[in-house]
Order: structure tokens, then C-alpha cells, then sequence
């Protein structure tokens, strides 16, 4: 694994995702500019091939549904990263990660 770009809000990530071609994108839900599901969602519109996962400090249901309206293939409450997270990211690389 290698970190290839980070971003300070969501048009950044956009930018930098068309730049770097990640094949793994790890997005908070909530960035300044341009929120995480809304970033998710722009970047599957134009086409950006990365598997998306989504952090956010609080499950809400509501959240992980539309994170999944907007191509976003895994969603991890921060409290749980240290244990999900790594392996979620291999699951997203090997195309077996679903929300």
C-alpha cells in the first residue's frame, strides 16, 4: 500500500483523484468545501475508477445509504478504523468490499 495524494476538502480530492488515479480512495464524510458523499458521488460521475470508502465519527443509516447512492463501496465509523480499516482497503482493492 502506498498513500499517493491527501486532500484538505472534497474538490481537492477530486482534483488530486483525476491526477494520481488512486485505486483506493479513504474519504471522510465530512470535509469542508464539498462534503464526502458528495465528493463520492461527483467523482463516480466523471468517471474516476476508485473504490471509495467512507469515514464518518457516527454510524447513521441514512448516511451509509446515500454513501452507497454515491458509489461509495465501504463506510467505517472512526471508533472502528484501527481494526476495519486496513482490511477494508484490501477488501476495496480486490473488488470484495460491499456496503
Amino acid at each position: 500500500m502506498e498513500v499517493v495524494a491527501t486532500a484538505g476538502n472534497g474538490r481537492e480530492a477530486i482534483k488530486l483523484a483525476e491526477q494520481q488515479t488512486p485505486d483506493v480512495i479513504v474519504m471522510d464524510v465530512s470535509m469542508p468545501v464539498l462534503d464526502g458523499i458528495r465528493t463520492a458521488g461527483e467523482m463516480k460521475r466523471q468517471g474516476i475508477p476508485a473504490e471509495i470508502i467512507m469515514l464518518s465519527m457516527h454510524y447513521n443509516s441514512a448516511l451509509v445509504q446515500q454513501a452507497r447512492r454515491n458509489g461509495a463501496s465501504g463506510y467505517i465509523v472512526k471508533q472502528e478504523a484501527n481494526s476495519e480499516l486496513i482490511p477494508a482497503i484490501r477488501a476495496a482493492h480486490e473488488g470484495t468490499l460491499s456496503l
